[in-house]
This record gives C-alpha cells, sequence and structure tokens, in this order.
C-alpha cells in the first residue's frame, strides 16, 4: 500500500445520498431499457451499489497511482508539489460534477473524486492536482486559498477572471501530463465576456488554457505566482488576448 493508504488521507462517502441526489439518479439509469422492471427502492440499490463500486475502483487508482503521478508532473513541469492532497470519493448531484469527474475544495485542501466509469481517471487527477497546486503556491505567496468560489467571491469584479485562470491553470497540468497537443475552439475568442454569455461554465474550460498556455510555457512556476496575482478584471476580459500579452510584458520586466 502507497503512503496515501497509510496516512489516512482516503475517505470513503459513497455510501451516503441526501434525498434529493436519490431522486436525482433515476435519471442516470433508463428503467424502461431493463429487462425486469425494478420497483423504486430496487432501483436505488443497484445504482448504490454501482456508485459504491466505482468508488471504489477509484480509491485503488488513486491509492497506486497518486505517488507517481505527482513525480511526473514535477518532471514534466519542473515544479515541487506541495505533498499529497486529501480524497473524498463520493457522490455528487451536480451536471459539472458528472462532466468533470471530480472536484477541488480549496479549504480542506481536498479532492472530491465522483464515480467516473468510463472516464478518463489519470486525466481528472492530473487535472485536480493542478488545482491543488495552484491554491497551495498561492497560500505559500501569502495570497491565500486560490481562488475562493463562492456566492460572496462570485459578486467580485475579479471573480470570472479568477476562475478563467484557476481553469487554465488545471487544464495546462493534465496536457502536459498527458502530452495532449489538441486545439480546440477556445484558441480563437477575444471577447471572453461575451463568449460566456452564450457558453456559461463551460467556457472557462474551453478558453482558460489558451489564455494561459504560452506564460506558463515560458515562465513556469513565476507564470503561475504573477497569473495568481494580477487575474484579469471584467474590462480585461472583453480582450484576453491583450491581456495575456500584457501578462508576458510584465514577466519579461520582472525576470
Amino acid at each position: 500500500m502507497s503512503n496515501l493508504g497509510k496516512s489516512g488521507k482516503i475517505i470513503l462517502a459513497s455510501s451516503v445520498l441526501s434525498a434529493i441526489s436519490i431522486i436525482a439518479v433515476k435519471l442516470t439509469i433508463d428503467l424502461f431499457s431493463m429487462a425486469s422492471k425494478p420497483t423504486l427502492e430496487e432501483f436505488v440499490k443497484i445504482r448504490l451499489e454501482q456508485i459504491e463500486e466505482e468508488s471504489l475502483t477509484n480509491m485503488t487508482y488513486v491509492r497506486d497511482n497518486i505517488e507517481n503521478l505527482i513525480k511526473e508532473q514535477e518532471r514534466v513541469m519542473n515544479i515541487k508539489h506541495f505533498g499529497i492532497p486529501y480524497f473524498r470519493f463520493t457522490y455528487r448531484d451536480s451536471l459539472i460534477s458528472a462532466i468533470s469527474g471530480a472536484l477541488y475544495e480549496q479549504n480542506g485542501d481536498t479532492i472530491y473524486f465522483f464515480p467516473t466509469q468510463g472516464m478518463d481517471k489519470k486525466k481528472i487527477l492530473a487535472h485536480e492536482l493542478g488545482h491543488f497546486y495552484s491554491d497551495k503556491l498561492s497560500e505559500e505567496i501569502g495570497n491565500g486559498n486560490w481562488p475562493l468560489n463562492n456566492k460572496k467571491t462570485q459578486e467580485d469584479d475579479k471573480w470570472k477572471g479568477k476562475k478563467l485562470i484557476s481553469e487554465g491553470i488545471a487544464i495546462y497540468f493534465a496536457k502536459k501530463t498527458l502530452k495532449d497537443t489538441t486545439e480546440d475552439i477556445g484558441r480563437e475568442i477575444v471577447n471572453f465576456n461575451d463568449y460566456y454569455e452564450g457558453g456559461g461554465i463551460f467556457s472557462f474550460y474551453e478558453v482558460g488554457y489558451h489564455v494561459i498556455r504560452s506564460v506558463l510555457d515560458k515562465y513556469g512556476k513565476k507564470g503561475i505566482e504573477y497569473l495568481i496575482k494580477n487575474p484579469p478584471n471584467k474590462k480585461q476580459l472583453d480582450n484576453i488576448k491583450e491581456y495575456r500579452e500584457k501578462c508576458l510584458r510584465g514577466l519579461e520586466k520582472i525576470n
């Protein structure tokens, strides 16, 4: 067993579902496609067993791979991780959770790993380690947890900018770890405010990487520090390519 298992940083909480989650989970399986139609009680039991099995699979994967994955990121990105985050393996009724497979919580340095049947576990873990690293780096430089994500902070003028940079860094970590060189529509976007109006929460994932890639390619850890300290405000999001060039110029002056 790895040091992760011995340290007690893994918590399995998949068996506990709220009443709302039990109702929502009915939507994840087509009852009418099953040979014998189960009752609601039987259906919930079946789904709970599936969640339990998937969560145990995720827990085993993390236990067996987290240390090597951290070492791999340290090598390919020339950084030093801040130890190992805490993990919880659970179910959460959320569209983002269902699509992303995990969520990083800054206050507790915890990665929430959700049932991920058919999803790329290495990619998910590499992405969340990007959030963990940038959060801990922010704390190291005296900036506190980063980025805070609650209703109050979403009223902040720079909330969208912080979220954009945060997801961009996490996607960068995943792409570098998996040696993924694929491109997408995000690289063409100039006005993020306009794009966000149509794309909503998914816009951060589609565009963030293209905002920060050249900064991190050239400056690595120092680039992450600069972006954390200087996220774009609402006006700068009108032209994110101009914001990126301003960051590169600023870093050139201080390096």
